[in-house]
Protein backbone atom coordinates (compact mmCIF):
# COMPACT_ATOMS: atom_id res chain seq x y z
CA UNK A 1 0.00 0.00 0.00
CA UNK A 2 1.50 3.29 -1.02
CA UNK A 3 1.13 5.90 1.69
CA UNK A 4 0.17 8.84 -0.47
CA UNK A 5 -2.52 10.02 1.90
CA UNK A 6 -1.58 11.24 5.34
CA UNK A 7 -4.34 9.19 7.03
CA UNK A 8 -3.03 5.98 5.45
CA UNK A 9 0.56 6.86 6.34
CA UNK A 10 -0.40 7.61 9.96
CA UNK A 11 -2.43 4.42 10.30
CA UNK A 12 0.43 2.35 8.90
CA UNK A 13 2.89 4.00 11.29
CA UNK A 14 0.62 3.32 14.29
CA UNK A 15 0.12 -0.30 13.23
CA UNK A 16 3.80 -1.01 12.70
CA UNK A 17 4.63 0.65 16.01
CA UNK A 18 2.07 -1.47 17.81
CA UNK A 19 3.43 -4.65 16.22
CA UNK A 20 7.00 -3.78 17.22
CA UNK A 21 6.03 -2.85 20.80
CA UNK A 22 4.13 -6.11 21.29
CA UNK A 23 6.53 -8.42 19.46
CA UNK A 24 8.13 -9.77 22.69
CA UNK A 25 4.69 -10.81 23.98
CA UNK A 26 3.63 -12.39 20.72
CA UNK A 27 4.11 -16.14 20.62
CA UNK A 28 2.65 -16.63 17.15
CA UNK A 29 5.60 -18.69 15.87
CA UNK A 30 5.77 -21.00 18.88
CA UNK A 31 3.35 -23.69 17.62
CA UNK A 32 5.23 -23.86 14.32
CA UNK A 33 8.52 -24.53 16.12
CA UNK A 34 7.06 -27.57 17.84
CA UNK A 35 5.27 -28.89 14.75
CA UNK A 36 1.79 -28.28 16.18
CA UNK A 37 -1.31 -27.62 14.10
CA UNK A 38 -2.05 -23.91 13.89
CA UNK A 39 -5.41 -23.72 12.09
CA UNK A 40 -8.80 -24.95 13.16
CA UNK A 41 -9.55 -26.65 9.85
CA UNK A 42 -8.60 -30.14 11.02
CA UNK A 43 -10.80 -29.89 14.11
CA UNK A 44 -13.71 -28.43 12.16
CA UNK A 45 -13.38 -31.15 9.53
CA UNK A 46 -13.35 -33.88 12.17
CA UNK A 47 -16.43 -32.42 13.89
CA UNK A 48 -18.28 -32.19 10.59
CA UNK A 49 -17.35 -35.77 9.74
CA UNK A 50 -18.53 -37.13 13.11
CA UNK A 51 -21.78 -35.16 13.06
CA UNK A 52 -22.62 -36.19 9.51
CA UNK A 53 -21.78 -39.80 10.22
CA UNK A 54 -24.09 -39.82 13.25
CA UNK A 55 -26.90 -37.84 11.67
CA UNK A 56 -27.04 -39.09 8.10
CA UNK A 57 -27.52 -42.79 8.50
CA UNK A 58 -29.86 -44.80 6.31
CA UNK A 59 -33.49 -43.81 6.80
CA UNK A 60 -32.79 -40.85 9.07
CA UNK A 61 -34.68 -37.65 8.38
CA UNK A 62 -34.16 -34.64 10.62
CA UNK A 63 -36.10 -31.40 10.66
CA UNK A 64 -33.69 -28.46 11.16
CA UNK A 65 -33.84 -28.16 14.98
CA UNK A 66 -34.26 -31.90 15.56
CA UNK A 67 -30.72 -33.05 14.98
CA UNK A 68 -29.24 -30.17 16.98
CA UNK A 69 -31.49 -31.05 19.92
CA UNK A 70 -30.46 -34.70 19.79
CA UNK A 71 -26.81 -33.69 19.41
CA UNK A 72 -27.07 -31.37 22.46
CA UNK A 73 -28.57 -34.22 24.49
CA UNK A 74 -25.80 -36.58 23.36
CA UNK A 75 -23.08 -34.08 24.28
CA UNK A 76 -24.64 -33.40 27.68
CA UNK A 77 -24.74 -37.14 28.38
CA UNK A 78 -21.10 -37.59 27.35
CA UNK A 79 -19.90 -34.49 29.25
CA UNK A 80 -21.75 -35.39 32.43
CA UNK A 81 -23.88 -32.22 32.28
CA UNK A 82 -27.26 -33.88 31.75
CA UNK A 83 -28.82 -32.25 34.84
CA UNK A 84 -27.80 -28.79 33.60
CA UNK A 85 -29.06 -29.62 30.10
CA UNK A 86 -32.57 -30.36 31.35
CA UNK A 87 -32.50 -27.53 33.89
CA UNK A 88 -31.74 -25.04 31.09
CA UNK A 89 -34.98 -26.20 29.49
CA UNK A 90 -37.00 -25.87 32.70
CA UNK A 91 -37.12 -29.60 33.39
CA UNK A 92 -35.62 -31.75 36.10
CA UNK A 93 -34.35 -35.30 35.80
CA UNK A 94 -35.16 -37.64 38.64
CA UNK A 95 -32.93 -40.58 39.36
CA UNK A 96 -34.50 -43.99 38.79
CA UNK A 97 -34.02 -46.26 41.76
Amino acid sequence: MRPWKKTIRDARTRLSGSVERNRPRSRAQEPWRYGLAVGSGAVEGACKHVMQRRGNRVGMRWPPPGFLNVWGLRLATRNGTLQEFWASRGLAVQAVA
